[in-house]
């Protein structure tokens, strides 16, 4: 449900290679292979509206945060801190890092509640 709300905030979305891979994964592993295409049909036109951003792997590898969170999570680290984007993540670890430690503007899962009422109270 809160994904659903997320996904349908009418902004543009960005996304890196690893976190398409590592949807495609998870995605495999949910469905055990049963409805896995099923299950790609039903996400890719609303995957192509995202906006896709790729880095070196040199500058991924070479970024201290990728021994800590690894490749994926250093991506989206990147991607937020040289477009200066939001990371929304369910990585309540990797949130409070890149929020307090790299002072990039982050966004946890669970306080999508929140957010989503507030932005409601602002509603004209």
């Amino acid at each position: 449900m809160r994904l659903e709300k997320f996904l349908s905030i009418h902004c543009k979305k960005y996304i890196t290679p690893h976190i398409l891979t590592e949807l495609s994964n998870l995605i495999k592993h949910k469905e055990n292979n049963i409805n896995f295409s099923d299950s790609i049909d039903s996400i890719k036109d609303k995957l192509n509206e995202y906006e896709e951003i790729s880095f070196a792997k040199e500058e991924i590898l070479g970024d201290q945060m990728v021994n800590q969170f690894g490749i994926t999570d250093t991506s989206i680290k990147l991607l937020s801190e040289k477009n200066n984007k939001i990371i929304f993540t369910k990585d309540k670890s990797l949130c409070i890092y890149c929020k307090y430690a790299k002072k990039l503007p982050a966004i946890h899962i669970n306080d999508l509640e929140s957010l989503f009422l507030t932005l409601t109270m602002f509603k004209e």
